[in-house]
């Protein structure tokens, strides 16, 4: 049996960190392809992720987006290949 994997090289998240509410996410991508970055206060709700941003191609292949937070908001994200 052949598995194939849906990306050219493995995936990681390299950093994601705060300042001023605002969120900055970094990850490895490949050029041409198309990221959906989503979140969701409750990890225990698998139907609770939100659509933060849709359709943001990548153009290098290390990907940044900011993301405005609330100040009092517990968020996680995940960063999805569309």
């Amino acid at each position: 049996m052949v598995f194939n994997l849906p990306y050219r090289r493995p995936f990681r998240i390299r950093s994601a960190s705060e300042a001023n509410a605002v969120i900055h996410l970094v990850w490895d991508s490949d050029p041409g392809d198309v990221y959906m970055v989503e979140s969701t206060t409750n990890l225990s709700d698998t139907n609770g992720w939100a659509t933060v941003q849709t359709g943001f191609m990548a153009t290098n292949e290390i990907s940044e987006l900011d993301v405005q937070v609330t100040v009092s908001s517990g968020r996680f994200f995940r960063i999805v290949g569309q």
